[in-house]
């Protein structure tokens, strides 16, 4: 579904992604860990465009989203687009209209990016607050909701666009233990549903009880690439294992 080659990343004499090789297969749950600064969120970021890559190649369905040599990204922003919209982004703070309702948070990128009509658009984001529980909040605004609703909302905007692919950038970090909760068992649901989920976390639950797949990113690489049920036999893996014995 992704493929990453050589991806590089500078900020100022910071390299934050060093020369990073990798590919997701489609309906894989993919957890990306490691410590504070490892790179994880600008890789994620570079996927989706947000973050402009040095160097490297970016591919989406064997099609190529971004190319970039000496800084200078070869690929036109027509035609990204239609790759980009096979993906989706939930973000750590959510990034909800404030003026707006849940409903219309949702319906947002129906009507302008995909100019549906408001009665249809509706349709939709009624289904996907249903989905992620929220029904009954269509017409809350986000300082009626509580963390966990918030996020929830932030998925069900990604969703409403069906896209192949949802990155989730920290989607619990900001949230008390019972929206963790709430909102990790949404992902658990969509895990289901053989979406690609790419998803930079410190929840232990996610990353060794719901992903796949665990990418442990340490000073701008990847360290280790494995099945979560392999963690215990792990070669050379004690590094991994500290590290997830001091979430518990």
């Amino acid at each position: 579904m992704i493929k990453i080659i050589d991806a590089s990343k500078k900020f100022g004499e910071e390299n934050v992604l060093k020369g990073i090789n990798t590919c997701f297969d489609s309906g894989q749950v993919i957890s990306i860990v490691g410590p504070s600064g490892a790179g994880k969120s600008t890789f994620l970021r570079s996927i989706i465009q947000l973050e402009k890559l040095d160097k490297g190649m970016i591919e989406v369905d064997n099609k190529i989203l971004s190319l970039v040599k000496n800084g200078i990204d070869e690929v036109s922003k027509r035609s990204k687009r239609e790759l980009l919209l096979k993906m989706g982004m939930v973000f750590q703070n959510f990034n909800l209209f404030p003026h707006k309702s849940a409903i219309e948070n949702v319906m947002e990128a129906l009507v302008v990016v995909k100019k549906m009509k408001e009665n249809e658009a509706r349709e939709i984001g009624e289904q996907m607050l249903e989905k992620v529980g929220l029904f009954n909040k269509c017409d809350a605004f986000p300082s009626q909701l509580s963390g966990g609703q918030k996020q929830r909302v932030a998925i069900a905007r990604a969703l409403a666009l069906q896209p192949e692919v949802i990155l989730f950038d920290e989607p619990t970090s900001a949230l008390d233990p019972e929206s963790i909760r709430e909102v990790v068992q949404v992902i658990k649901e969509l895990a289901k549903e053989k979406i690609t989920l790419i998803i930079v976390t410190h929840e232990k639950e996610l990353a060794l009880g719901v992903s796949q797949r665990v990418l442990f990113m340490e000073h701008g690489k990847i360290g280790f690439d494995f099945n979560p049920s392999e963690i215990d036999t792990l070669e050379d893996g004690d590094r991994v294992r500290n590290f997830f014995r001091a979430l518990a």
